[in-house]
């Protein structure tokens, strides 16, 4: 089983003492692993040896990219695929056609050029920063890999709020399960994370009235404090993510969401000073008012507005986050879809920086990162 990251190259080669030629079926679905495989392969790919003696490439990542589903769903993550393939080689003596290989699977992720050819990454926890900064009383998630992801563990300090250990990560068989988010705080029951949730977990029973909601509005009780994660692979260090809650009394935070380089959909919260402006788009044409100027009625207009368009730009800051975080802010500009929860809707946006200057501490004290993202539809209705 390997996991292709469908933004970068990935290659699959045939080879064969003598070869001639050789062609490659590919089966790109969704659903449940074989059991949902179309009888007609996606693409056919029929290729001769060329510079390499007896092997032949094919680099299927364009091919399997353009079936992966990366918009925006609240419960689920779409954004995984099967990937099912089958060889035949064409040599001196014969043809050869090898059986189907399975269990393959692909999201919109990409590899860094230093990680090098066909990088499959075999950590389960699917974010690169050890701390995560929430809003106060509301969820934030960690995504791992169904498949590489071996228990994840929940803190309430030292204490152990939740655990959950992954068994048979084989079980997993429908690509919607690749990608599993794990919420952490606000109403998320799973992680029992706030006072009502904590009682039921210990086997309590909750009593409620206007008082206690009134505190419970004011106050998160019990939360994750820490997370532990650990990967079936044994090479993979063991992942310790710090949450941290953040109370912000004076300006409107908002949440951005991105699909990440592992191809996952990553929260990063931004808690500081925020700006709204409009840029505006108009056409005009010199309309005949003859008529109108005539009897006297001044009020016609002579240059006519028309295909009126607007987008709305917001410039958001960060605060102040640690030094990894770069790798953070490296993986939002380098994403293909990334959202915004505003006014209690998630909507698209597309992030308008062209640079970034990635800061430390030394040369920049304290790092907070300015961020402009234009939202990706017109101020007025025009779809169509």
């Amino acid at each position: 089983m390997s996991k292709i990251l469908a933004r970068s190259p990935y290659w699959i080669n045939a080879t064969a003492a003598n070869l001639v030629n050789a062609s490659i079926e590919l089966w790109v679905y969704d659903g449940e692993r074989i059991q949902d495989r179309p009888n007609t392969p996606s693409y056919t790919i029929a290729s001769t040896v060329t510079d390499t003696p007896n092997n032949v490439y094919w680099d299927i990542s364009d091919l399997v990219k353009d079936f992966i589903d990366t918009k925006y769903y609240h419960n689920v993550d779409k954004a995984a695929v099967w990937v099912d393939y089958r060889i035949t080689t064409v040599t001196d003596t014969g043809t050869t056609q090898g059986s189907i290989q399975t269990g393959d699977y692909a999201v919109y992720g990409y590899s860094y050029y230093e990680e090098g050819y066909n990088f499959a990454p075999t950590n389960g926890c699917l974010i690169d920063n050890d701390i995560i900064y929430k809003l106060e009383d509301n969820d934030v998630s960690i995504p791992l890999a169904k498949k590489l992801f071996k228990d994840i563990s929940f803190f309430n300090g030292d204490e152990l709020v939740h655990s959950l250990v992954n068994d048979t990560p084989s079980d997993w068989t429908g690509s919607e399960e690749q990608i599993e988010y794990f919420g952490i705080g606000g109403e998320t029951p799973f992680l029992y994370s706030n006072f009502q949730q904590r009682i039921y977990y210990k086997g309590g029973t909750f009593e409620t009235n206007k008082c206690i909601e009134a505190f419970l509005d004011e106050e998160e009780i019990y939360p994750v404090t820490k997370v532990v994660i650990s990967s079936y692979d044994s090479s993979v260090p063991l992942r310790t993510i710090t949450v941290e809650s953040i109370s912000e009394c004076k300006y409107t935070p908002y949440k951005i969401i991105f699909r990440n380089k592992y191809g996952a959909k990553q929260e990063l919260w931004f808690f500081k000073a925020s700006r709204l402006s409009m840029e505006v788009q108009r056409e005009q044409y010199q309309g005949n008012t003859i008529k109108d100027y005539r009897v006297g009625n001044i009020s016609s207009h002579r240059n006519v507005d028309f295909y009126t368009t607007s987008k709305e730009t917001l410039t958001i800051n960060s605060g102040f986050v640690p030094e990894e975080f770069n790798e953070v802010f490296k993986q939002l500009m380098l994403s293909e879809q990334v959202w915004i929860d505003y006014k209690q809707q998630v909507l698209p946006i597309n992030v308008s920086n062209q640079t970034i200057d990635y800061k430390t501490k030394l040369n920049n004290k304290l790092i907070n990162y300015t961020i402009d993202v234009e939202f990706s539809f017109n101020t007025t209705n025009n779809v169509r």
